[in-house]
């Protein structure tokens, strides 16, 4: 999916409301030194892998889609934080343990790894703040190293909410 397609569907699960989701981005980490080294083509090959892993680890109800440029995000509906969570560590341990090969040489060409973040859906929610904190919880993951998974604490939750949600 695309982002015209992400917002369709991120519009659909806001008006379901369902009791549990969450949403996670995904960057594929220092992508522009990916293509400058690499080239191109290569860079696609990297994004086309990325997305097969996504793919491959949502259910059918979920929604794997990519946003623009290296980044993808994951509509999770029936999903609280927690195992949001579990997803994308296993997704970030996935791609880290890859092993990405040009298709014309078999070469081995270094790691690939990914920063996450992520958010579940807060009553208080729209489309614009719910995708605000897991972005804001993505450039966690970056600024603290890269190749990490970031959700917001519960503390926060309870400052913003009055109440932390133990589900």
């Amino acid at each position: 999916h695309n982002r015209r397609s992400f917002e369709q569907h991120i519009a659909k699960f806001l008006a379901d409301r369902e009791a549990a989701m969450s949403l996670v981005l995904v960057d594929i980490d220092h992508f522009k030194l990916v293509n400058d080294t690499h080239g191109h083509l290569f860079g696609d090959q990297v994004l086309m892998a990325v997305a097969r892993v996504l793919k491959e680890s949502v259910r059918n109800d979920d929604l794997a889609a990519r946003i623009g440029g290296e980044e993808f995000a994951l509509l999770l509906p029936s999903t609280p934080l927690k195992g949001a969570v579990e997803l994308a560590e296993r997704i970030r341990t996935s791609i880290a343990n890859s092993r990405i090969r040009r298709r014309n040489s078999e070469q081995q060409v270094g790691q690939i790894t990914v920063s996450l973040g992520v958010a579940d859906l807060w009553p208080s929610d729209n489309g614009e703040s719910w995708f605000s904190r897991a972005d804001e919880a993505l450039y966690a993951s970056k600024r603290e190293g890269r190749n990490r998974v970031t959700a917001p604490s519960l503390l926060a939750r309870h400052a913003v909410t009055g109440g932390v949600n133990r589900s």
